[in-house]
């Protein structure tokens, strides 16, 4: 459970187990195949958030 609040553990192992067609996904149910939470269309209302952030640290 400690290494799940590592960033980089974190996002290293949510990066490892997305599905390998996630390219051609839409990115909520690229994150619900990861995740596999209760409700996968909720990670919709953040994809525009986090398309923001990731555009802004690869830009920057």
């Amino acid at each position: 459970p400690t290494q799940l609040e590592d960033p980089t553990y974190a996002a290293t192992a949510f990066l490892n187990s997305l599905p390998s067609n996630y390219q051609n996904m839409s990115l909520h149910t690229a994150a619900q195949d990861v995740q596999r939470s209760f409700d996968g269309y909720l990670y919709a209302q953040w994809e525009d958030q986090a398309a923001h952030i990731v555009s802004s640290i690869v830009n920057s």
